[in-house]
């Protein structure tokens, strides 16, 4: 999400000084990021994005809250964006305090672990 919303960000500084071919391949580069960001980490069945990838480019299939950090990058699509945004919100994610790192759902979810279902 970072690497997207740098690029998107730059193209234009680059095109207003005069280096269009510059801002063309970043926004080319963009595009073909989204493209395979989506195709690669969205998880239908949780409507939501995966964690990672594991080593073979396989979904580690677990909801935590990192996916939050793309919703202000511009990578997701807006129907995406929402879905996630309702899932932080959720029951296994939002504690009514803050939002957990981990779904309570998921099976490493552990409340006392920093990164595996502490609140943010």
């Amino acid at each position: 999400g970072y690497v997207y919303q740098a690029k998107t960000r730059l193209a234009p500084l680059f095109r207003s000084f005069g280096s269009a071919e510059r801002a063309d391949r970043l926004e080319s580069e963009a595009a073909r990021l989204k493209e395979r960001f989506e195709q690669q980490f969205w998880m239908e069945d949780e409507q939501f994005y995966a964690i990672a990838l594991d080593g073979a480019k396989r979904q580690v299939h677990s909801v935590a809250s990192n996916a939050g950090h793309i919703l202000m990058s511009g990578i997701a699509s807006p129907e995406r964006a929402r879905a996630v945004a309702g899932r932080l919100v959720a029951g296994d994610m939002f504690s009514g305090y803050g939002i957990r790192t981990m779904s309570t759902d998921a099976s490493g979810y552990n409340p006392m672990s920093y990164h595996d279902g502490s609140i943010w």
